[in-house]
């Protein structure tokens, strides 16, 4: 499944149209494609998410951005994604990919500009079974830098899990932090720089709001940049439920799990755009 990263209501965004063929024509991928599967058929398997953000040589102030197609290769293999409808070959550029699962391990990968190159990404990433494994790409496509961080496929039971990932690539350092009330904050994680993730658990409380990571009343986990003489009281930015997580089987009663990635940030320290 292929979604949207999150922005301002009001930004516009272009996409190139992705590549597909029906899918009931997955039996002819031959022995030099892969195809994840959609669901966990055996325990060796881990789940893979791409999160691709738009280059800054694709995008404008306003948060409109180009989209650019890219091939993946997985082991020498082309990937090609199964939506349940229609085989994607490629991933875009300002996407966020569910992947499928794969056998746990570690996997070799090449990403390219769909069809005429170059290649932007090339390297191992290790997918542990029974996990979530999230490849965060960004920066600009002569110099693309990654992430790589993995969770656990389902929250334990009473718990609320979290991941952060600064994707930002203007020297913005953030923080999450853990709140009484909309004022009251504390930092749980360190500084976190462009590349650098934060990810834990805590104890589920009744004033959670099952949807956002803080409650009305401001109560609950959140991130924010790290305060500056320009912006001495950065506003605290709530985290939705996990992309993978959200919509997926695993979700556990009693628990629940929050993602963000902030990509693109305005001067009054909020997202312009980020992915769940």
């Amino acid at each position: 499944m292929v979604n949207s990263i999150r922005w301002s209501p009001v930004a516009l965004w272009v996409s190139a149209a992705l590549a597909a063929l029906p899918a009931c024509e997955t039996e002819q991928i031959g022995n030099e494609r892969v195809v994840p599967q959609m669901m966990q058929t055996r325990p060796d398997q881990g789940a893979l998410m791409i999160v691709s953000a738009p280059t800054p040589e694709n995008m404008d102030p306003r948060g409109a951005f180009l989209s650019t197609d890219y091939e993946v290769l997985i082991d020498g293999k082309l990937l090609v994604i199964d939506s349940g409808e229609w085989l994607f070959t490629t991933v875009g550029e300002g996407r966020l990919t569910k992947v499928g699962f794969l056998d746990a391990g570690t996997h070799h990968f090449k990403m390219a500009v769909a069809q005429i190159g170059p290649v932007v990404f090339e390297g191992d990433v290790t997918l542990p079974a029974g996990a979530v494994t999230r490849l965060c790409l960004f920066g600009p496509r002569t110099a693309l830098r990654s992430a790589v961080v993995s969770y656990p496929l389902a929250p334990s039971s009473d718990s609320k899990h979290v991941n952060v990932v600064n994707m930002l690539i203007d020297d913005v350092a953030i923080e999450a932090v853990s709140c009484d009330d909309a004022t009251h904050c504390t930092p749980v994680s360190p500084p976190l720089a462009a590349g650098d993730s934060f990810d834990a658990t805590f104890p589920i409380s009744v004033s959670d709001d099952p949807r956002l990571s803080l409650s009305a009343t401001g109560a609950g986990i959140a991130w924010r940049q790290i305060a500056t003489d320009a912006l001495p009281n950065p506003p605290l930015v709530p985290m939705a439920l996990d992309a993978w997580i959200a919509d997926g089987p695993a979700r556990v009663s009693l628990s629940v799990s929050f993602a963000s990635a902030p990509m693109y940030m305005r001067a009054d320290g909020t997202p312009l755009m980020s992915s769940n």
